[in-house]
């Protein structure tokens, strides 16, 4: 029985690998010269010997055996519900950066790699706008890649493809749920549910400002009570942005399986593929780990780590820079606003505490002689302080601490309380009080989606339809394509020209 649940942990662990690893090598082989492709997909696969190694657990408890079926049926059950109504795969009412992200998924299944746009045959409007020459497509779409290749290989229509999207969801999520077990070495019948309805407690100061009977009915997207700063939640995270936050969330729960520091750089560099605001929040993870003393600083220091990190930064540092610019805006946020300081202060006051510090506060008495929290506490604090052209570097650099913030949150809950620590019970039971006014985020986004799904006799978001052949008349779409995801004059451009 030991022998096959080492061997079904082996497989499991195999399959997180390659989630994250597959779409960088697809990109290698579809976007890159032969060469690039070899070398880097020879890196990435020692990376992969690397990484198993370093996520070997001889104490391994087991969490496949014939008695767990019942908790792992439970838990894709949770996962199924969550994504039906995140509007993944079309089935229920999709969420507004769903116009943009239907197109990036079916132009990679039905356009040749790289995928080349030719404006010579688009309407009029989008001529004026956008030009008439050909532009390729850059953006972090890695994460559709393999079942944008699935769909290739076996012509599969639209509907096919929205089955592969929502199996290959359903997948990353499942292994997620299987790593954060995995760590804390048993099955925990919560694990899924915090997953799902983990978020700070945005309510309040909606509350407070919009008042109870204005926010009925409750399917406001109510994490933007604040103009200037935004913590998105699981499941905000996945009802809108799904393509950066699976991956990322796999990448650090992977970072947790490591038993020494040769792989968090790589694994970092990686979340580049997925996206470029997580990999800052990434980095000092990394680094942390990579620093411990000098042991932890010789174990980083070998060719896997470091040449998957130079073949990251080098191949798709240069592909986005490809791509529009965009908004240059950056600095610190109270010195941007004249004359709103103050108030940009006191929000900023309010959104750290109901966002983060309270979570802190409860789960450090355990951790708080931890790097990783420190890191955590120091991130989530300092994040929104910063900003680059617009809010999303604070909503996705925050994806990989908000996901270790939930798992001290979860860790905290599963440590046994004795019958006299009345302490340690009250911090619980504050804990799950903070989760239950949190959890209103998330109800938000599922009773947006539920009503929508109903009242509305089409709710999937696809008024563009492709990139190559925008059926939109609505200039700003337009405007916002040709700024997020065209290069032009990209045969000049050092990526496309030494490729």
């Amino acid at each position: 029985m030991r022998d096959r649940n080492n061997i079904c942990d082996k497989v499991l662990i195999l399959a997180a690998e390659v989630y994250v690893i597959l779409p960088v090598v697809l990109f290698l082989w579809g976007w890159t010269h032969a060469i690039y492709a070899i070398v880097g997909s020879a890196l990435l696969v020692a990376l992969g010997i690397k990484l198993y190694r370093a996520c070997a657990c001889d104490d391994l408890v087991s969490l496949v055996d014939g008695t767990k079926w019942r908790y792992w049926v439970y838990a894709g059950v949770v996962l199924c519900f969550w994504i039906f109504w995140s509007g993944i795969g079309g089935m229920s009412y999709q969420n507004g950066d769903f116009w943009a992200r239907n197109p990036i998924y079916r132009d990679l299944s039905t356009y040749s790699w790289p995928v080349v746009f030719d404006f010579s045959n688009q309407s009029e409007l989008v001529q004026l706008i956008c030009g008439t020459e050909s532009v390729a497509f850059s953006y972090y779409f890695c994460w559709w890649l393999p079942p944008s290749f699935i769909a290739k290989i076996f012509s599969l229509d639209e509907a096919g493809r929205n089955i592969v999207l929502v199996f290959w969801t359903f997948i990353g999520l499942f292994l997620l749920i299987y790593l954060i077990n995995r760590k804390l070495k048993k099955c925990v019948w919560y694990v899924p549910i915090i997953l799902v309805i983990f978020s700070g407690m945005d309510a309040i100061p909606y509350l407070w400002e919009k008042g109870l009977i204005n926010c009925m009915p409750w399917t406001s997207h109510i994490e933007i009570w604040s103009l200037f700063f935004q913590y998105s939640c699981n499941t905000t995270q996945l009802f809108w942005v799904f393509n950066q936050s699976i991956p990322v969330w796999l990448l650090m729960a992977l970072m947790l399986q490591l038993k020494d520091s040769s792989c968090h750089i790589s694994l970092a560099a990686i979340s580049f593929a997925y996206s470029p605001w997580s990999t800052i929040g990434m980095i000092p993870y990394a680094l942390g780990a990579s620093c411990k003393g000098r042991k932890g600083f010789m174990e980083a220091f070998n060719l896997v780590n470091y040449g998957v990190t130079l073949i990251m930064m080098c191949i798709f540092g240069a592909f986005y820079m490809s791509g529009a610019a965009g908004d240059n805006t950056y600095g610190i946020i109270f010195l941007m606003y004249q004359g709103q300081g103050f108030n940009i202060f006191r929000t900023y006051l309010i959104f750290i505490g109901v966002e983060a510090v309270i979570y802190l506060v409860l789960v450090g008495l355990d951790r708080y002689k931890e790097l990783f929290f420190w890191i955590t506490a120091i991130e989530l604090i300092t994040i929104p302080i910063f900003i680059i052209r617009d809010n999303n570097f604070v909503m996705r650099s925050s994806i990989p601490a908000l996901f270790m913030l939930m798992f001290y949150v979860i860790t905290s809950l599963n440590k046994r309380t004795e019958s006299a620590e009345r302490v340690t019970r009250l911090r619980k039971a504050l804990i799950v009080f903070v989760l239950m006014i949190g959890m209103l985020t998330p109800l938000a986004e599922f009773n947006r989606s539920i009503k929508a799904s109903y009242g509305l006799p089409n709710y999937y978001e696809d008024p563009v339809g492709s990139f190559g052949a925008m059926k939109t008349t609505e200039e700003w779409r337009i405007h916002v394509i040709r700024n997020q995801f065209f290069a032009y004059d990209y045969e000049n451009m050092p990526f496309f020209k030494y490729r």
